[in-house]
This record gives structure tokens, C-alpha cells and sequence, in this order.
């Protein structure tokens, strides 16, 4: 075995031009090492592994992109160009930008094809007509307004965009305007819980403030608070026919009686 070995290392010497001090060691023993293909190349299944991971990664950061490109930025507001997924997250996202801005917004036209679907739609500043006459008004010709479109891939792309206002922006007077101002369905579940349960409106407005941080934490006025209770107190059901009236009401129907005193005395 030993002069084998030494043979076959001198006709690799010879032919291949390899050194002494080179190894063949365990020349003997197999290789359990997979093989990769001729040359150290990948095989087949290897190539197509690598072509599956590659395509999911890139897969991954087209999504990735994707999601970017939605996740506008709120402060800097709507740029031309810019694509929703519906008309309401384009709403949404230029009346945030509004609110952050100190101006709130109005949807001067929607246009319709065939009257279904909106295919057109333009937003303009809430001071954007122009005043009439000599009479005291927030309108003063305010230009800024954006347009969009809907395409036909189903997005809504904006189109015009117009930022500058003639017009002084606060910010802090943002939960003040009528687009912004807004009671949430948790402040309207405490306000009916606790109308329910006898407390009164001030000390249930008081215990919103507290919860909430702050009046200006809100999101809306005292006096909104105040009009939902009031709104859900008032006097339903006031007229209620009895199907007996009615059907007396077609034979006799020249005189017409409204008795109101059963709702207090249950006569």
C-alpha cells in the first residue's frame, strides 16, 4: 500500500507540477462532503435554492418599498404625484395634515361617472371662497387646495397641489374648527353612562378632562359634550297612533284629537 501511494504521489508530482511540501493527506479515505458540481460549481438544486431565496428577498423589498411609499409623511402633507388606496384615506391624510397646520379643509366637488363611483375630487382651504359685499367673513380667496384623480388601477393619484395660504395658520385653534372637532365613541359611551347613572353634565365634562389629560386633549368643545347630552335627553316619540286610530282615522277623519296627557298620567 505504501509504495502504491508513493507511486501515484510521484505521477501527480510529475504530471500536475505539484510541490513536495503539498498535502495528500487521507488520500485514501473518501470524500463524504457532498459534491458541489464539476469545478467547485454549484449543482443544479443548489442554483435553484439560491434563485428561490433570492426572489423571495427581493419579493420582500418590493413590499417593503411599498409600504414606504403609503406611509406618507403627515406634517409635510400631499405632494403631486402621491397615490391612495381610497378617496377616504386621501380625506383622511390631507385633513391631518390641516389640523397640524393651524387650517381645516372642505371638499368643494366630488364628480361622478354615471353616478356611481367618484372619479374626481378637489379640496380647497374652509377660507377658500370669496367674501361678499362688505359683510364680516372668514372667506378671503384662500388658494391652497389639492385635486386628485382615480386611475384605472383602482388608486387615487393627486394631481395640483397648492400649499401657500394668504391667511394666518394656528395651530392651537385646530380642535377649535368645525372639520376637526369630532367626539369619539368612547367619550360618547361615558357621557350615556353617566347621564344614565344621575351624574350631572358638568361633573361628567370635569371627569372627561381629567381622564383625557386636558380640555385641548379632547378633540372636541365643552359645549359639544354638553350638546350630546342635551341632544340624547330630548323629547322622542311624541306622536304615537294606535293602529285602532288609524283605521278610525279613515272613516272619521274630519276632526283630529292629540290627547298627550297618557304619556304623564297613564290614564
Amino acid at each position: 500500500m505504501e509504495v502504491e501511494n508513493e507511486r501515484r504521489r510521484r505521477e501527480l508530482y510529475d504530471t500536475l507540477g505539484i510541490r513536495d511540501d503539498d498535502s495528500l493527506f487521507d488520500e485514501n479515505s473518501l470524500s463524504d462532503e457532498p459534491s458541489n458540481g464539476v469545478n467547485g460549481t454549484p449543482s443544479h438544486a443548489d442554483q435553484e435554492v439560491t434563485m428561490q431565496e433570492s426572489q423571495s428577498s427581493s419579493d420582500g423589498q418590493r413590499s417593503n418599498i411599498h409600504e414606504d411609499e403609503i406611509a406618507y409623511n403627515v406634517e409635510e402633507g400631499p405632494k403631486s404625484g402621491m397615490h391612495f388606496p381610497t378617496m377616504d384615506n386621501l380625506v383622511n391624510f390631507y385633513k391631518e395634515h390641516a389640523k397640524l397646520k393651524g387650517f381645516s379643509i372642505v371638499i368643494r366637488s366630488s364628480s361622478k361617472s354615471n353616478g356611481s363611483v367618484p372619479k374626481y375630487v378637489l379640496m380647497t382651504c374652509d377660507k377658500g371662497n370669496k367674501p361678499h359685499g362688505g359683510k364680516y367673513t372668514k372667506w378671503v380667496n384662500c388658494p391652497a387646495r389639492i385635486n386628485a384623480t382615480l386611475k384605472d388601477n383602482g388608486l387615487w393619484v393627486v394631481g395640483r397641489v397648492v400649499t401657500n395660504h394668504i391667511h394666518q395658520l394656528d395651530p392651537s385653534m385646530s380642535r377649535f374648527m368645525a372639520r376637526h372637532k369630532c367626539l369619539s365613541n368612547g367619550v360618547k359611551r361615558s357621557l350615556e353612562a353617566n347621564d344614565i347613572a344621575g351624574i350631572r353634565p358638568s361633573k361628567s365634562i370635569r371627569l372627561l378632562e381629567v381622564q383625557s389629560s386636558g380640555p385641548e386633549k379632547m378633540g372636541c368643545l365643552l359645549k359639544d359634550c354638553r350638546n350630546f347630552i342635551y341632544n340624547r335627553r330630548r323629547l322622542r316619540n311624541i306622536l304615537w297612533v294606535h293602529p285602532r286610530g288609524r283605521a278610525a282615522y279613515e272613516e272619521f277623519h274630519d276632526v283630529i284629537c292629540f290627547d298627550t296627557t297618557y304619556l304623564v298620567n297613564r290614564y
